[in-house]
């Protein structure tokens, strides 16, 4: 006699129902989801992260998560837009009130790291799965909204920091390029090269801060800056030739 597949787990009783028409209802599992998925992440990694086990943890259907999100790449976008809306909050929390431009980055740059640090598995599921490293994909997560929300936020803080100082507001894009790159590699250095002895915490990150803020302004007061040697073959280039 074969042996027979159990069948799916029902829904819990007491699990409140999604009222036709409800956006209120519908945002409520859409967030249940995407906890239940990044759970699944936390606890197992991208593998066990698929719709029917998202839709067990919740106590749906199999079928229900297909309402929301059309694939597991979808869904994936999702918890990335749940965890850098994450991030946002907080970063906007730290600096909402801050009229000064350069206590404003500071505040904001501080709270950014400050997540990802308390958060290290949110950041490698953000920035370092396979789905977020290839080409497509990447593209798709740039254009989520709470990433141009995130870059706006920076350049807008450049161009106040470039106001305050009397710097360009023209090379406010590169500084907030600079600003991006920096807190990149800050972080990729502290979550992922664990072996090396770094200086703690308390006194590393406040430092790193400064050193960017730094760099912003050295950006928006002087522009671009080419090293020593390629400004002397390009003066070089451009003078007259001797008769």
């Amino acid at each position: 006699m074969p042996t027979r597949k159990p069948s799916p787990t029902p829904p819990p009783a007491t699990r409140p129902r999604v009222r036709r028409g409800s956006e209120a209802d519908a945002d409520r599992l859409r967030d249940e989801l995407l906890s239940a998925a990044l759970a699944l992440f936390m606890a197992s990694g991208l593998e066990a992260v698929t719709m029917r086990a998202v839709a067990t943890q919740v106590g749906v259907s199999a079928m229900t998560p297909y309402r929301y999100f059309e694939d597991k790449g979808h869904l994936l976008r999702g918890i990335w837009q749940y965890v850098l809306s994450a991030a946002w909050q907080q970063m906007l929390a730290a600096s909402r009130g801050v009229t000064d431009a350069r206590e404003r980055i500071r505040a904001q740059v501080d709270a950014f790291i400050d997540y990802w640090e308390a958060n290290p598995q949110h950041y490698r599921l953000v920035y370092m799965t396979e789905q977020t490293t290839r080409r497509d994909e990447q593209g798709k997560l740039a254009a989520l909204p709470i990433y141009t929300s995130v870059l706006e936020a920076s350049l807008d803080a450049s161009r106040a920091l470039a106001a305050q100082i009397g710097g360009d507001p023209a090379h406010a894009k590169l500084a907030s390029d600079i600003r991006f790159m920096m807190v990149s590699g800050y972080l990729h250095a502290r979550l992922v090269n664990r072996r090396y002895p770094w200086t703690s915490v308390d006194v590393l990150r406040p430092a790193f801060v400064e050193l960017l803020l730094e760099a912003m302004t050295s950006c928006l007061r002087n522009g671009p800056q080419q090293p020593p040697v390629a400004a002397k073959k390009r003066a070089k280039a451009k003078a007259p030739a001797r008769a």
